[in-house]
């Protein structure tokens, strides 16, 4: 075959995408090997016309790839920037390296040059510009770590929980923002205009004005007990913003005669946050129901063992969690469809005990569920008998404990009874997933059954359908709106530090019991928790719903709703990441989303009812609010639409018209009718489309094994293998196949000649390949050769080690002390590691002596390493810890010098006549050599010392790079206290050289400083009353001081 010649920019672009296909661009191998292929292209159309006819599906199989890419690379002029846009994506699509896609795309731009390529530019400019802003922004999230620490532990189920908590929070600052500009600021600023007075003296004690008076003098009496104030909202707090009887019905008057109603703002703010709650549910639910139809189409196991692992977790216990929870779910599927499979053909006495079992298990339920309102309701009533039998009492804390007595035990019941519904839900076996949905629906029925009763007790305190005075009946409040937000405000309080408490104090302890006792399975059947996803769910959305009919009564419960949501996040994370470990089954975020917004939803609809129906029906308290009066809440937003002009009026009237609402309900049912369709048909075509894929698959397997397979070495330009033969005569290469669905390509021996890209070829009418590349690596070794062996230099010197290693890929070459101490590179640069071939040391002084190492590594186990000693070369040097050592007659004295040289040095000791003195019974001589090898311990015993050992002793040092000897005087204590010394100090002749001699070691070469600092006040020189021996300490004191007690002697 030729190689496709062609004239102008198509045919080059036509070339350059034919080097894909090797029987192009390679024709001298294709001809060299024609006998053995034996493949003509008329052939191959004679072919596939006949395979067309052949297939499963009696469809033509067409190469979509290849005929994109004609389309693509024709000579069309692109008419505009979104076929431009198409065509680079199609690009990106195309099943070739990176480089030939740079290279197609820049031939794509060179052939399309002006408005649309700046238009293009443009585009993308703009894209680049907002995924920069996004991801800027997305740094700046809150809980942003958090987010992804619980994601790399516990998946992105999980992490919707977190998220959902967020929302949440977000939402009550708005309901907050919304609340405090529209009653709370409005309150605090602006003047309320002139009210009615009570006239105590005729017969209007009765009246409005004298409820509000009354109320007024009886939240104005003090109390001595801020705490109890505080957790309950009564005596100051009930005077605060923060419930409703602190705001009037009064009118703002402002400037130029305009005027603030408060009351209509008041009802306008709590309809608001419903509607924009509502809004948001609505949103965020029908964007989980399109993602959960798009992830529920198709619901096979590949999808849950292909699709289902997630990728951010960072941890192997996590992990192996996670494959513990897919298989527990493939398990639950299976154990679902064997349910099920049952279901359809169940004997009667199955059905019979299954009908017996569910029937107990409900009838058990919904008996707990009766009694736990029943408690309740007799808690609650118990609660204010005790509270007006012991008003007088003086134990705060027995008062505080009957006021809260209803609202522990409804926290009490929300956390036991769903361990109990869990319990009793596995005797009912129902699927997994009907499992989590039934018991969820039970925990929420349960948490708003409570608040249903509670609200019930409280109904007949606060309710009256007329008034006979200020109050319906003489245990009612004053205020009973007021009265009713402290009692949300109690329970919202109580739920958040249950949460708290059992958070730390409970479940943080039995965490640790089982991890101490991690092999014990009772504690950890006891004491192990997983993360229950549903039910820390049901936690948030249970406060959500406090706040929204509480938000009514105390208007500022938005903001304790805020606080409790974000310390809600911190809670549930440590409950989380420290006391739980992973759920056995997996949430994924479309599911777990839906059923958040799903309860949320209805929790939204009990609070909305609840609060509709208190502000429709119920009367308001005559003392206090802004709706006080006998007329209920409703009638307020009339009395205000009556005020407003009246074409706003007429408007709103023909709303609430047939003539208006006849046409848009034929509308909403014409919409719903045509998404419906939509829906229905997309499903249609899903469907249709998968059983186009089950032909395709056929269709693939039948044309697998009509077609013939060839491998090719593309950088040798080498036909390898053809079908089943061996083309190479390369021993090492064979080829075998999986029933003609998968070829393998196998190289024994692998040579780091072997490397290259490899060509996988299909010969069909328009040759399909596919390019893999083979990387040979190869272990690094280091180059004797070239590298650097065992240096000896002077000090002073500059150094240079080199280490040369080979591999593939190429290493890296790092350099370490053996004995782990640091690298001195100069003065000034210490490193315990150096990267680099070449190791340059400056100035090299005898603390840099020893072996360095030389370790090369490129990730191909193992590594190599080199040990090179370096040895530094200098004179000896000398130190005498004591120059003046005193003895009485007949003991035992060790003298001790020590010296650093290298090589190492000779050393013995002399008397000051220069005799050598040798080893005997008088003398002991030791010498102990390091820690380092350059230095040496020298130390000469003297035992039974006589008046003649008394005097002068050397210690000499001798190596190739210099001598240094040092002197050591002993003496008699003894004698010289007694009698006078006999001893002669020195003079001052000996004094001088000794200072030239120290003088002149101070200026050699690798003075030792960690010595400077050793024993001042070691020498010892006795205290005597005489004249001789003052001299003598005056001179010892002075050459101390000169020396700071520490000498170096070296030879000049």
């Amino acid at each position: 075959m030729s190689s496709g010649d062609g004239s102008g920019w198509e045919s080059d672009r036509t070339q350059a995408w034919q080097q894909v296909r090797y029987r192009d661009n390679h024709p001298e191998a294709t001809a060299s090997t024609s006998n053995a292929a034996s493949i003509d292209a008329g052939m191959h159309r004679d072919a596939a016309a006949h395979l067309a006819t052949l297939l499963p599906s009696k469809q033509a199989q067409h190469t979509i790839g290849e005929v994109a890419l004609n389309w693509l690379l024709s000579s069309e002029n692109i008419p505009n920037e979104e076929r431009a846009w198409e065509e680079i994506m199609r690009i990106k699509e195309m099943p070739v390296n990176m480089a030939q896609k740079k290279e197609l795309k820049a031939q794509f731009k060179n052939a399309n040059q002006g408005f649309e390529e700046v238009k293009w530019q443009r585009k993308k400019f703009w894209q680049r510009c907002k995924a920069n802003f996004k991801d800027f922004f997305g740094k700046l999230e809150l809980w942003q770590g958090s987010l992804k620490t619980i994601e790399g532990n516990f998946g992105v189920g999980v992490v919707s929980l977190f998220l959902f908590i967020k929302w949440l929070m977000f939402l009550n600052i708005f309901i907050f923002t919304l609340t405090f500009l529209l009653i709370v600021l409005p309150s605090a600023i602006l003047e309320p205009g002139p009210s009615g007075q009570c006239d105590l003296a005729g017969n209007d004690s009765q009246s409005i004005a004298c409820c509000v008076e009354q109320y007024q003098n009886y939240t104005s009496t003090s109390s001595d007990f801020f705490f109890f104030d505080l957790v309950q909202g009564t005596g100051w707090m009930e005077k605060t913003m923060l419930f409703y009887g602190h705001y009037t019905s009064e009118i703002y008057i402002l400037n130029n005669g305009l005027f603030y109603d408060l009351p209509f703002a008041y009802l306008i703010s709590t309809l608001l946050y419903f509607l924009v709650s509502l809004i948001a549910i609505v949103k965020s639910a029908a964007r989980g129901f399109r993602e959960r139809i798009i992830t529920g189409e198709s619901q096979f196991y590949c999808n849950l063992i292909f699709a289902g692992w997630d990728f951010c977790f960072d941890k192997p216990k996590r992990m192996i969690y996670v494959q513990k929870a897919i298989f527990n779910e493939i398990k639950g599927c299976l154990e679902a469809e064997r349910l099920q499979t049952e279901r359809k053909i169940p004997t009667r006495m199955e059905k019979f005990r299954l009908l017996l079992s569910r029937v107990v298990v409900n009838t058990g339920i919904i008996s707990i569920l009766l009694a736990s309102m029943v408690a309740i309701f007799y808690v609650f009533t118990l609660s204010r008998q005790l509270l007006r039998t012991y008003e007088n009492s003086e134990s705060r804390m027995l008062l505080l404990f009957f006021e809260f007595m209803p609202y522990l035990l409804i926290v009490s019941l929300n956390l036991l009874l769903p361990l109990l519904f869990t319990f009793l839900v596995d005797f009912e076996h129902y699927s997994p997933i009907v499992v989590v949905r039934i018991t969820l629906l039970r925990t929420v029925f349960l948490r708003l059954s409570t608040l249903g009763v509670l609200g019930a007790s409280i109904y007949p305190i606060v309710s009256c359908y007329r008034h006979d005075g200020c109050v319906c009946r003489d245990e009612a409040p004053l205020c009973w709106e007021t009265y009713v937000g402290q009692q949300f405000y109690k329970l919202a309080m109580t739920n958040a530090l249950s949460g708290i408490a059992v958070t730390f104090f409970i479940n943080f302890p039995r965490a640790m019991i089982a991890r101490y006792f991690e092999g014990n399975r009772f504690i950890s059947f006891v004491c192990e928790q997983q993360f229950e996803l549903p039910g820390h769910a049901l936690d948030v959305v249970y406060s959500q719903t406090l706040c929204w009919i509480g938000s009514f009564y105390s208007p500022l419960l938005p903001a304790f709703a805020v606080v409790h949501c974000f310390l809600s996040f911190y809670v549930k994370k440590f409950a989380c990441l420290v006391n739980s470990r992973p759920p056995s089954q997996i949430y994924r975020t479309s599911r777990s989303n839906y059923m958040f917004i799903s309860v949320l939803l209805i929790s939204f609809v009990a609070a909305a009812i609840a609060v509709g129906y208190s502000l429709t029906e119920v009367k308001p308290s005559r003392s206090c609010g802004p709706f006080k009066g006998d007329d209920p809440v409703w009638v307020t937003l009339w009395l205000s639409f009556a005020k407003l002009p009246n074409w706003i009026q007429g408007f709103a009237s023909f709303l609430s018209t047939a003539g208006f609402t006849l046409p848009m309900i034929v509308l909403l049912l014409l919409a719903l009718y045509y998404f419906n369709s939509v829906t229905a048909a997309r499903r249609q075509m899903a469907l249709v489309l998968r059983r186009q894929l089950l032909l395709e698959g056929q269709d693939k397997q039948f044309l697998l094994d009509q077609l013939s397979v060839a491998w090719m070495h593309f950088e040798q330009s080498a036909i390898l293998t053809v079908h089943n033969h061996v083309i190479t005569r390369n021993p090492r290469i064979s080829v075998s196949h999986d029933k003609h669905r998968t070829w393998f390509l196998h190289i024994n021996n692998v040579q780091e000649e072997d490397k290259g890209r490899y060509m996988c070829q299909i010969n069909t009418v328009q040759a399909k390949t596919q390019f893999g590349y083979l990387h040979v690596v190869v272990p690094p070794n280091i180059d004797d050769a070239l590298s650097s062996t065992d240096v000896i230099v002077r000090e002073g010197a500059n150094v240079t080690l080199t280490c040369i290693a080979t591999g593939s890929p190429s290493p890296s070459v790092r350099w370490k002390r053996d004995d782990g101490n640091k690298i001195n590179i100069n003065k000034s640069n210490s490193v315990v590691e150096y990267e680099g071939e070449v190791l340059e040391l400056t100035r090299i002084s005898r603390l840099d002596m020893g072996a360095y190492l030389c370790i090369a590594s490129n990730g191909v186990p193992p590594t190599v390493s080199k040990r090179i000693k370096v040895s530094v070369d200098f004179p000896p040097m000398l130190w005498i810890p004591h120059q003046l050592v005193g003895a009485p007659i007949g003991s035992s004295v060790t003298l001790e010098c020590f010296t650093e040289a290298h090589p190492t040095s000779l050393n013995y000791w002399t008397r000051e006549d220069g005799n050598m003195i040798h080893e005997s019974a008088k003398y002991h001589s030791e010498n102990t050599v390091g820690p380092p090898a350059y230095k040496t311990h020298m130390r000469l015993t003297i035992h039974k010392i006589s008046e003649r050992d008394q005097g002068t002793y050397k210690c000499v040092a001798k190596n190739p790079r210099g001598e240094t000897d040092g002197n050591i005087r002993l003496y008699n204590p003894v004698e010289t206290k007694n009698k006078g010394s006999k001893y002669q100090p020195p003079s001052i002749n000996e004094i001088n050289n000794f200072d030239q001699k120290s003088n002149s070691h101070e200026a050699g070469k690798g003075k030792k400083q960690d010595w400077l600092q050793s024993d001042n006040t070691s020498a010892s020189v006795p205290l005597t009353a005489g004249l001789a021996l003052l001299l003598i300490c005056l001179m010892t004191v002075n050459l101390t001081f000169h020396q700071n007690a520490n000498l170096y002697l070296t030879s000049s």
